[in-house]
């Protein structure tokens, strides 16, 4: 495939993978805008990585 490209090898890479995807969800179910999701993934993120 010349456009395939695999996912980063961070270790923490599912739980990143999960809150972001968490964030999209909501913004496009319109429960939250793009920053409100992002602000709370970010939070997440700072208590699960540390």
């Amino acid at each position: 495939m010349k456009v395939a490209k695999s996912r980063p090898i961070v270790a923490d890479y599912p739980l990143i993978s999960e809150n972001l995807g968490r964030a999209i969800e909501s913004t496009l179910l319109g429960n939250k805008t793009a920053k409100e999701a992002l602000q709370e993934s970010q939070k997440r993120m700072d208590l699960a990585i540390d």
